[in-house]
């Protein structure tokens, strides 16, 4: 009963920035990872599908050459399963062009239908922590979300612009997974939100910060031995902080910070 009054409270919290078209949505996300030191890079990638009946996948995604911390809806470009530039009706002096190496999102899309919406970025403390050969390491209560959730793909297969690294990326994913550790090199997630991606993404970073922490507070012994939570309750508070009230409100609390606060 009480968890169902928190999520009562967290829809109501869920008010801010409900007027936002899902393309000023992607360039609020691009500002709250930007915020959370996932920017300074074209390495930022974020995405949400189109649905059409013309193309078997489209999605929206970031245009080459911006940094997340300057991304707005102007920056955005359409584009199908083979990163060809869709008609997108935006009025703009000229047409951003893709990031090639968007390319292994497709993917995921067509294996995926129910997800909507997908991050990578190669932010620092995951990168770091990519080359350790370790994944997360999952025992705080505010990472619950990534809980009995993320894969390692432990191998990289070299830079992403042909089809091996989507077919291996979301075959990682499978059917059911949202998160993934990729070696050598950042994360990926997805959601069935712009909002939820986006949550997944900063606990993703944030939870690799604190791995490190903790690996680094408990040097010489075996990380496998560390102490885990009781499965039944992280199960619960998993569904707890991706219930789309929770997220959206987190969502809504960080583009606040993020645009009062620009990065």
């Amino acid at each position: 009963q009480a968890l169902e009054r928190a999520r009562d409270n967290a829809n109501l919290s869920a008010e801010y920035g409900k007027n936002w078209t899902e393309l000023e949505k992607i360039a609020v996300a691009a500002r709250i990872l930007a915020a959370e030191g996932h920017g300074s890079t074209l390495a930022g990638q974020i995405s949400l599908r189109h649905h059409t009946d013309v193309e078997d996948v489209a999605f929206w995604t970031l245009g080459y050459g911006r940094a997340l911390e300057e991304v707005g809806v102007d920056n955005l470009v359409l584009v199908n399963g083979d990163m060809q530039v869709l008609p997108d009706g935006l009025a703009r002096d000229t047409q951003p062009q893709p990031n090639m190496a968007n390319r292994f999102h497709a993917h995921i899309y067509r294996k995926r239908a129910d997800i909507q919406s997908i991050i990578h970025t190669h932010p620092p403390y995951t990168a770091a922590l990519s080359q350790t050969g370790h994944s997360l390491h999952i025992a705080h209560m505010d990472a619950m979300a990534l809980y009995d959730d993320v894969q390692h793909l432990t191998h990289w297969p070299g830079i992403p612009f042909g089809d091996e690294e989507g077919e291996l990326i979301s075959g990682i994913l499978g059917e059911q997974h949202w998160s993934a550790m990729l070696a050598h090199h950042g994360f990926v997630v997805g959601g069935r939100t712009i909002e939820e991606a986006t949550y997944r993404a900063v606990i993703f970073e944030r939870t690799a910060r604190s791995t490190l922490q903790v690996l680094a507070a408990t040097t010489g012994h075996n990380p496998n031995t560390l102490p885990v939570v009781d499965p039944a309750l992280a199960r619960e508070a998993k569904s707890w902080r991706l219930h789309d009230g929770a997220t959206k409100t987190h969502f809504y609390m960080w583009a606040r910070l993020a645009l009062r606060n620009p990065a």
